[in-house]
């Protein structure tokens, strides 16, 4: 078999373009066409072929019609007289006199240059490429017109068709056809609509919903939507200018992605649902079916179904002090309106529910309670808000973390973070907003340390804080720490993992860490947390050793007690809410609770469980809100602190957050 290579130019025209014939120069002449690039390079296998020798070709006869003959003998293509190209071999096909003379194809045009007698496609004028070899094809002045009305002029002077721009293709050959400002510009959709970058147009409703709907996510661009103001008819503004349906407003989950569609009290406070016409409305605002009410049972869950049960008579003769309801199979049971109850002494009379007592109450700091009812009020610094929010006067809260080696601050108002203090590895930390200093333990160095907080209003030009190590090494391992702002002692608890067995303690200090002794050494294993409330002189701690426990005692170690020991399996993190009546708040790493009760462990409420708290650690309590650290995900977490609404995360990079204080 013999195989050759035979290099040809081939003139056709292009379809997906204007009508214009296309020359390419074999081998690998690339052209340009509409959009692509075509390059020739035919192979011929010719089996069994006698080609002949050169001189064989060279003398053949020419075809007159469609060959031109060269002086040497040779034929070549009548298309390739006068093209500045040395086809014969002996320039006999590029005579330079004859050559000026001779007119291009219709379509084509001869070049510029005056001693340039190459013809090319007229429409390879001006395409950024040096078609007449000698540039002239490309100078601004030979440029051909764009037709004023169908036509664009590219950055190169090249015309392309209008219906060209803006389509995501390089027609022009430099890109200005698919210029942002340009294609941003032009208006493809109608007014009631809105257009994409992409020139996709979207309805008006779609426009900073969360969802990407033109496809480049223009319509969520954040200099869009932070000025967006939704259609209150339809829509629920989010605080991050987000749109939402309004049926997803309070509906328990965060369809916003900041919690404003969900921790927003005034909206989406609780309001008890009607009972229908044949339901039993319960003390509790729990409805029933009203075949449920006395029948020795207690279906609502506070006895108001079974208290105030007669079966005999009616409500005309009943002698109900409030509202009465005839029973369908004979007799009538006497119930109360909201905020009162049956009296279990007198089923006929109604008392008050003390909301405040029976922590019942949604007050974030001060409750009193009222005949029916109860009022919220905030303490001094603080403001009240719609259904019991208070919030700080004046200044904003700044949450102080560890993170791995660093502690870090956290203002909640510009949402920003820096870092204060460089550690080693910093386990507990916690704030005395007296003298401004924060206490640290050092799990590493098994020591405690201290710093002053840069930033404060006495150290406002303060970038860094230097720690002091306060000399208090042992061979037992701090955990939790605390300080006693009203002594200024030092709290702390360590545990000693050097024998068989590990081994808590507790002990006390002065805030400079001298005069340091033990106030609990027994019956502790793994001390995780501890803390003080100078105000009513009670200490509480977290064990998790071989029985998980809170505990308590007076701030000498003495009158200790057990607090919680059922429902517990590694609790972490307490927290004592001041401003509430000084509420206890624990955090249950592996159960994935957040828990509140009395200092006397009564009314104890369960306040936030599930995945979503994403295993907390650590927390602490400021105005109407709890905040914490995930141990998995290494994240900081906000939310109401009676566990309405949703969790909130905070935004930043944390590496690994261990513990967590709000100062103001």
């Amino acid at each position: 078999m013999t195989v050759a290579t035979i290099q040809m130019r081939i003139y056709f025209t292009a379809l997906t373009a204007p009508v214009h014939p296309i020359a390419l120069d074999a081998p690998t002449t690339a052209v340009f066409l509409g959009h692509g690039i075509v390059t020739v390079m035919m192979t011929v296998v010719m089996e069994q072929m006698n080609l002949g020798n050169e001189d064989d070709c060279h003398n053949r006869p020419c075809d007159k019609e469609t060959e031109y003959h060269c002086h040497n003998g040779k034929c070549i293509s009548k298309q390739w007289y006068c093209d500045l190209d040395n086809d014969c071999g002996d320039h006999s096909d590029e005579p330079a006199f004859l050559c000026r003379q001779k007119n291009c194809t219709e379509g084509w045009r001869k070049c510029p240059g005056r001693t340039n007698y190459r013809c090319i496609p007229e429409w390879l004028f001006c395409d950024g490429k040096d078609d007449c070899r000698d540039n002239t094809d490309e100078q601004p002045e030979n440029c051909p017109k764009c037709h004023e009305n169908g036509d664009f002029q590219c950055n190169n002077r090249r015309c392309i068709p209008k219906r060209w721009l803006c389509d995501f293709e390089n027609d022009c050959g430099d890109n200005s056809d698919e210029e942002e400002e340009m294609c941003r510009s032009d208006r493809y959709c109608r007014e009631e609509k809105f257009q994409c970058d992409n020139h996709l147009c979207v309805e008006m409703r779609d426009l900073c919903d969360g969802s990407n709907d033109c496809y480049d996510n223009s319509d969520e661009r954040e200099s869009l939507c932070s000025n967006y103001t939704c259609n209150t008819l339809r829509r629920f503004q989010c605080n991050n200018h987000k749109c939402i349906p309004l049926y997803q407003k309070c509906d328990g989950i965060d369809n916003c992605g900041d919690g404003s569609d969900e921790n927003n009290m005034t909206i989406c406070s609780h309001r008890p649902r009607p009972c229908i016409f044949n339901e039993f409305h319960c003390a509790n605002q729990k409805c029933i079916g009203s075949n449920k009410i006395c029948d020795h049972a207690d279906v609502c869950g506070d006895s108001s179904d079974e208290l105030g049960c007669y079966t005999a008579s009616n409500c005309t003769v009943g002698g109900c002090e409030q509202t009465c309801t005839d029973l369908k199979d004979g007799g009538y049971v006497c119930h109360c309106i909201r905020g009162f109850r049956i009296s279990p002494n007198n089923p006929k009379i109604c008392n008050d529910i003390d909301e405040c007592a029976e922590f019942t109450h949604n007050c974030s700091q001060l409750c009193t309670n009222l005949n029916g009812t109860h009022a919220c009020s905030c303490r001094e610094g603080f403001v009240a808000e719609i259904n019991g929010v208070c919030r700080l006067e004046q200044g904003a809260i700044t949450l102080i973390y560890s993170d791995s080696p660093e502690i870090r601050a956290f203002n909640l108002t510009s949402h920003t973070a820096k870092c204060i203090i460089k550690g080693d590895n910093i386990e507990s930390l916690d704030y005395e907003p007296v003298s401004g200093i924060v206490y640290w333990t050092d799990s590493y160095g098994k020591t405690i340390k201290r710093s002053y907080l840069p930033g404060s209003p006495e150290r406002a030009n303060v970038t860094m804080g230097y720690a002091q190590n306060l000399d208090i090494e042992s061979r037992a391992k701090p955990t939790g720490m605390v300080v006693d702002w009203a002594g200024l002692n030092l709290y702390w608890s360590e545990t000693d993992r050097t024998g068989n067995k590990p081994r808590g303690s507790i002990l006390v200090s002065t805030l400079d860490g001298r005069y340091r002794h033990s106030i609990i050494t027994t019956g502790l294993e793994v001390p995780t947390s501890v803390v003080v409330d100078p105000d009513h002189g009670y200490m509480f701690w977290i064990d998790i050793g071989s029985i998980p426990k809170i505990e308590t005692s007076w701030m000498d170690g003495s009158k200790r007690r057990i607090l919680v020991s059922d429902a517990i399996s590694q609790p972490t993190g307490l927290s004592i809410d001041f401003a509430m009546e000084h509420t206890i708040y624990w955090v249950d790493v592996k159960l994935n609770k957040i828990e509140m009760m009395r200092e006397d462990g009564t009314r104890r409420t369960l306040v936030a469980y599930g995945n979503y708290l994403k295993h907390p650690l650590s927390l602490d309590v400021f105005e109407s809100s709890i905040y914490w650290v995930t141990r998995d995900s290494g994240e900081i977490y906000s939310m109401d602190k009676f566990g309405r609404g949703v969790p909130v995360k905070l935004p930043g990079e944390f590496a690994n957050p261990s513990s967590i204080k709000g100062a103001s």
